[in-house]
Formats: C-alpha cells, structure tokens, sequence
C-alpha cells in the first residue's frame, strides 16, 4: 500500500498538467526488456519500438500490412521457381536527424535480426530467405526460396527496422530513428518520452501529440492515478474496477489476436507423459472461468478465430488410452507472473485441479523475473500469453517449433515443424491438442481506459495504438 502510494506521488510530481499540447500519457504494464530493434520481444517494448522504428511495411489500424518506407513493391520470377521481391524507397527518405535512409541500412538491420548470434526471439516468424541485398541507394531484393504470403506482414516487424550500422544495438534518447516519433527521453524503469519526428512521410504524424509511457505495474495505482487525470490511457484495468469504469463511459473494447494459455514442460516428469497431460488439460473449467473475467473467449484454439483457428478437443486423433496417473507426492509448481488477472486465473486453475485431486503450488513473480525463471526454473507448468505479430497462423503457430526460441515446453516433433514450414496450419494446430503441449484458456479483449484529452483513440488487433492520430 504505501509503495503504491510512494509510487503515486513520484509519478504525480513529474506529471505534466493537463493542457491541450501537453503529452499524452500512456500506463506502460510492464518493464522494458530492450529497445534493441532486434531483440525487442515483449509487448511493452514492441508498443515503443512501433512508434520510434517504421520499416519497409507497417500494419494499419486493421492490422493489414501496408507500404510504409517503401512506396513500391515489384515481384518476378528468379531461376529453380524462386521470387525475387524488390522494394523502393520513397523519394527523399531519411531518419528523424536528417541522414538519407538508405536500401543498405535495411539489408543491415534485418541480417543482423536474422543472425542467430543477436539472439532475436521475433525473427523464428521471418520468412526463410536466400538473399538479402541492396541493388540501389533505394532498392533492396529479397531472394524467396519458398512461397511466403505473408512477407509484408513479417517486414513491418521491428526486427526489419533499418539499422545505421552493421552492429546495430538498443536505441537511446540520442539515437535517430525512422518511426513517426524519436525519444527524448528515458528513464529506466519509470518513464519514456517521444515526440513528433518531423522529418517522416506521414504528415500526420509531424504534428502529433508528444507520448509519455509511465511504468505502473500496480493497476490500483494507475486506476488512482487516471481517476486524477495524471493518466491519459489506462492499458490494463483490474477486473475490480472494470464495471465502473465501464458506467463511466470512458472503455474502449475491441478484440485483441492474443492467447492466454498454460505450458507443460513436456521433458520432465510427470508432464513427459501425454495421458497425464491430457487427463489434466480436461480438468480445468475453462467456461466457469471466463465467466468471471469479463469480456474474454474461451480459447478452443491456440490461433485466434480471426486467424483461421479452429476448435479441437485435447487428446482428440491420439491413439491408445486417455487417463494417466495423478503425480503424488509434492505438488506441481506453477509458474506466473503477477496481476490480479494473472492471480485469478491460476487460483481458479489450481481449485479446479484440486477438485480432481490434483496438488498444485503457484509461484508468482514480476514479469522479467517470471521470463527468467522459465529457462531455468523448476516448474512443471507455467503461465504465458502470445500476442500475433500480424495477421497469419504462422505468428503462433512458429512458438512451438523445435528450434524456436519461444518453445518453453520442451517439446519437440519434426511432423508438426514441417507441417507449419509448409503452410498445413491447420494441421499443425490440431497436433497441439492430440499431444496436449498446452491448454489454451482464453482469447483477449482487449480493453482501455481512455481520458476526455483523447481526441480519437484507435487500437488495431495487435495491440498497436495509432498515437499519431490522437
């Protein structure tokens, strides 16, 4: 309570007022990882990198890919049926302090998030290229081996962004940038300020509205902190103070191509045997529990609906028995991250599962200390969501693929890799559910609280607030 408030009232003091030109301030969830446009991988740090790196590509308010740096696009056949897909640069481009853009930026930006010595986690969704190269100042070829329909979607990635050398790295408030904002400044661990870069295409955005991202973690905090108008946009509202805001008239509600889920580690006992997996996929009651949060779809898929996933039922199309033995002995450890959300999820999980006499210990840390402690902890099973990075199955699909870097269950199977390198999603989806790897429990809404300051907020599928537009 008085860390809340402490919080409170650093945050209060450092406040801008609420004045038309003042900027617009935006509750940041969760801690940065890294604002390294080739690592960057949580949604925190994705929200940020949107606004401060525009690519070839970027994704509008529908979540459809659209030219952005690029302003064209012209593809033909290569030799042995391969693609060549060259793309143009706009007239004039440059970055946010004056220096000419150029084709061999991107070729920089892109191989260095393709090398798997930078360690990208986003870059498993890029398509499988065999050439990457700049032929002009302002025209850059990708060679295609393979068919990959979603290319433009990919290249609006962060991990696509141009990079003004080779080695690239995290981006400063001294670092030029090619988005519609540059960042002024940064405070680790509490705020971040952006403002218009004037030198972007979009004219829109030269005349935007500074953004200030303001770390709370705490949503009763941030609740107070919007209820005094020291928060523009609230992005995550406890699930105790959503109906009154909601009578307020002050929400905004819309889907959000994001699942909520539970892992297995699938390498260790007892979740090495798929019967106990399945036995306990069947015990938790998904419906009761979407109930209580309101708003949220039970997930029968691991793609969203909207993506092309289809319902399956655990164990479905796995031949032999189903049932397996419940693990005695200590209890399971599951593993989370804290929110009132998050906790209530996992409580309702862990009543659910003692019902059917199933022990479970839940572990519940900040989010980097919860993304550490899934490489190394000793947990049986844990709690994550995957936010799509654009409009194809492939976004999610790519997770649980044997060499992904994203795959925490341990998993393996050459069948369901090959079957999501050549397209067969649906396929692949459903050896998810016969294999019991997850238990896919909801799929977001996604829903903000919003100021009168605002003057039009717009939020696509993916997460992604046109702040340009406010």
């Amino acid at each position: 309570m008085f860390a809340a408030l402490k919080l409170s009232i650093a945050l209060a003091a450092v406040a801008f007022a609420a004045e038309p030109d003042a900027p617009i301030r935006v509750q940041l969830t969760s801690d940065i990882l890294t604002l390294d446009p080739a690592r960057v991988e949580d949604g925190s740090g994705v929200r940020i990198m949107r606004n401060l790196m525009s690519g070839l590509t970027e994704l509008d308010a529908l979540g459809k890919p659209v030219l952005a740096w690029a302003e064209s696009v012209n593809e033909s056949a290569a030799p042995g049926g391969r693609r060549n897909v060259e793309f143009t640069l706009r007239r004039g481009a440059q970055w946010s302090d004056g220096v000419p853009l150029t084709a061999e930026q991107f070729v920089w930006g892109i191989r260095r998030a393709l090398d798997p010595k930078t360690g990208s986690k986003l870059s498993s969704v890029q398509c499988r290229f065999e050439a990457i190269e700049a032929v002009a100042v302002n025209r850059i070829r990708f060679l295609l081996g393979e068919n990959c329909p979603y290319l433009r979607a990919a290249l609006a990635l962060p991990q696509a962004a141009p990079s003004r050398t080779p080695e690239g790295g995290a981006l400063s408030p001294m670092s030029p940038t090619s988005g519609r904002y540059r960042m002024v400044s940064a405070e680790s661990g509490r705020s971040w300020r952006l403002v218009p870069n004037a030198l972007h295409f979009d004219s829109a955005a030269r005349t935007a509205r500074p953004i200030e991202w303001i770390l709370v973690t705490d949503e009763a905090t941030a609740a107070n902190l919007f209820e005094r108008d020291r928060l523009d946009v609230l992005s995550k509202i406890s699930h105790f103070d959503l109906e009154r805001f909601r009578k307020r008239g002050v929400t905004r509600e819309s889907p959000l191509w994001a699942t909520f889920y539970l892992g297995f580690r699938t390498d260790r006992p007892p979740f090495d045997d798929v019967r106990v997996r399945c036995e306990l996929a069947r015990s938790i009651d998904r419906a009761a529990l979407v109930r209580v949060l309101s708003g949220e779809r039970v997930a029968t898929s691991w793609v969203p609906p909207a993506l092309g996933g289809t319902e399956h039922a655990f164990g479905a199309g796995r031949k032999g028995k189903n049932g397996g033995p419940k693990p005695a002995g200590k209890p399971l450890l599951l593993g989370t991250d804290s929110g009132s959300r998050n906790q209530l999820v996992v409580e309702r999980v862990q009543a659910d599962l003692a019902r059917r006499g199933w022990r479970v210990e839940i572990r519940t840390l900040d989010w980097k200390s919860h993304l550490r402690a899934l490489e190394s902890a000793d947990y049986a099973l844990f709690r994550f969501a995957w936010l799509a990075p654009f409009a194809s199955p492939i976004g999610h699909l790519s997770v649980f693929q044997s060499d992904s870097p994203n795959n925490r269950t341990g998993w393996r199977n050459a069948e369901y890799d090959a079957a999501v390198r050549s397209g067969k999603y649906a396929q692949a989806e459903a050896m998810l559910f016969r294999d019991c790897v997850i238990v896919p429990l909801y799929q977001y809404t996604q829903i903000h609280a919003v100021s009168a300051r605002v003057r039009e907020f717009v939020v696509n599928p993916l997460g992604a607030v046109s702040y340009e537009r406010l």
